[in-house]
């Protein structure tokens, strides 16, 4: 069967009009549209908030469990899970109703957190983390498409912006609250705090949101979607096991075997995909410009910033010997600038249209790994050692973290007008999936590269305590090894700013062209 006709890119000063931006309905009732986004955004801050608290408390958790051999699962099964939910449950959401597919969200995560709270064993909690992802994979562009279906393209971009800052404010709130309730209770109580967040969420959005039918039509493809599982999951367990310190090595049998599948597999996805007559994701997506543009600057952007969070992370513990709570403080320097560079990214968007705000960011993005290259052994974490100042790492996350921000409204909202609006739950799921995609890369393949760079300049592995020569040299290798690689993530962050050049537009407000009553009451 001929593949459809690919949908025209949108012209350089409006968006697409068939995707384009759709006004509220008059239906609508102002009160009903602040619930609908309060409880978007709690059903979103719950997703963004669990990977942050269950690795603040994984140390109590594998002590109480007695088993570290799977502990890098227990947060890779819920982001692989995610991963593979997203682009299926947002093309779902275009056929059968935004709504529900949201509120399944909910129910999924909310029941895999009560599930993962009474697990007795690490096999069981693995398995859990894995049904919350699911769920998370669900509501989080399921809620960006929501968005894109009920608000004017000024407010959708403010609100855009709003929603990816909650990305932001979890990593500062997760690390806090995580460590917090581990102090006060059992560790079971990061899951079981889930449920009367997930709750409210329901009910805020039961009782302000009609079902969002939009009429998409066609079987929904349940041969794409196992396939596209099939080569996400093979894909990603493999870059998740080559960067973990214990897990596969590139030379292994089995990461060649499982690499392998995954190829096999994603070959016969694009075969399926290109005939089927209902794709789970359209390959007509890749001839529209921006789409493209939109999904590498994403697919980068994840790349840096995965890896940076984790390699700043492991620069501050073993290359400048500080505690966790040197590297919490580091890392806000990325974090909370992230959510100012998302608020502002929104709120300029429609004065300055896509390309600006989009290159702005990515070069953003590159001065501040730029910076990063220039670390070596007496770089101050994150103040200074005399006056108590921000210094040192903290400032040269600031620009990469607000880079990155900025980026976050345009990227989503560049692609639901660049499709029909049948396709926005597809379309917007793609860029929250080339992210995660994207950093399972970055930090998969840099680490084999920094874990065999210290292996050349190291010490070898020795037997009884390690002397203070020995240290010292442990030290110089791993400063050593860390700096190149923030050297090819400098250079990473450089490419990156050529896709976002080619990322054009922007938003003019057309009239609805439709009116739903979207929104009950």
């Amino acid at each position: 069967m001929d593949m459809p006709a690919p949908v025209p890119e949108p012209k350089t000063e409006t968006a697409s009009q068939e995707g384009a931006a759709r006004g509220p309905s008059p239906h609508t009732k102002s009160g009903h549209r602040r619930l609908v986004v309060l409880g978007l955004m709690v059903g979103m801050l719950l997703g963004a908030l669990d990977n942050t608290i269950v690795v603040t408390a994984l140390p109590k958790i594998v002590e109480e469990l007695r088993d570290t051999s799977r502990l890098a699962f227990i947060v890779s099964a819920y982001l692989i899970a995610q991963t593979i939910a997203m682009p299926i449950f947002g093309k779902l959401s275009d056929h059968y109703g935004r709504r529900f597919f949201f509120l399944l969200g909910l129910v999924v995560f909310t029941l895999g957190s009560i599930l993962a709270g009474l697990a007795q064993n690490t096999s069981e909690l693995i398995a859990f983390r894995a049904i919350q992802g699911v769920g998370s994979g669900a509501f989080f562009p399921v809620a960006n498409s929501i968005i894109g279906v009920l608000f004017e393209p000024k407010e959708r971009a403010r609100l855009t912006g709003v929603f990816a800052a909650t990305f932001g404010i979890s990593s500062v709130l997760g690390p806090l609250a995580g460590s917090w309730i581990v102090d006060v209770t059992t560790w079971r109580w990061i899951f079981y705090i889930n449920l009367p967040l997930g709750v409210a969420s329901y009910i805020l959005i039961v009782s302000s949101l009609g079902p969002l039918r939009n009429g998409g039509g066609g079987r929904f493809d349940i041969p794409g979607a196992a396939l596209l599982a099939g080569w996400v999951a093979s894909f990603m367990l493999a870059l998740e096991e080559t960067a973990a310190p214990t897990g596969w090595k590139w030379t292994d049998p089995i990461t060649y075997g499982v690499l392998g599948l995954g190829a096999v597999l994603l070959a016969a996805f694009v075969w399926w995909e290109s005939r089927a007559e209902e794709p789970v994701l359209p390959l007509k997506f890749f001839k529209i410009r921006v789409m493209t543009a939109t999904n590498l600057v994403s697919f980068l952007r994840g790349f840096v910033m995965i890896t940076a969070i984790t390699y700043v992370s492991v620069f501050v513990y073993f290359a400048l010997r500080e505690n966790t709570d040197a590297v919490r403080n580091t890392l806000y320097g990325l974090l909370i600038p992230m959510v100012i560079g998302a608020g502002m990214g929104g709120g300029l968007l429609p004065r300055l249209g896509y390309r600006p705000i989009m290159t702005m960011g990515m070069v953003f993005m590159a001065i501040g790994t730029a910076l990063l290259t220039t670390v070596n052994a007496s770089t101050p974490s994150f103040t200074g050692l005399t006056n108590g100042t921000p210094a040192g790492l903290f400032l040269f996350l600031m620009p990469v973290g607000f880079g990155i921000g900025m980026t976050f409204a345009p990227a989503t909202i560049v692609v639901q007008n660049a499709v029909p609006k049948k396709d926005i739950g597809i379309s917007t799921s793609l860029v929250q999936f080339m992210m995660n995609i994207g950093g399972a890369f970055g930090v998969s393949l840099l680490s084999t590269y920094q874990q065999n760079r210290y292996a050349t300049l190291g010490p070898p592995p020795i037997v009884g305590p390690p002397s203070p020569a020995y240290l010292a040299a442990a030290q110089a290798a791993a400063v050593t090894s860390i700096h190149e690689l923030f050297v090819i993530l400098a250079l990473v962050a450089v490419i990156a700013i050529l896709p976002a050049l080619f990322v054009t537009g922007k938003l003019v407000p057309h009239p609805a062209d439709e009116a739903p009553a979207m929104v009950a009451g």
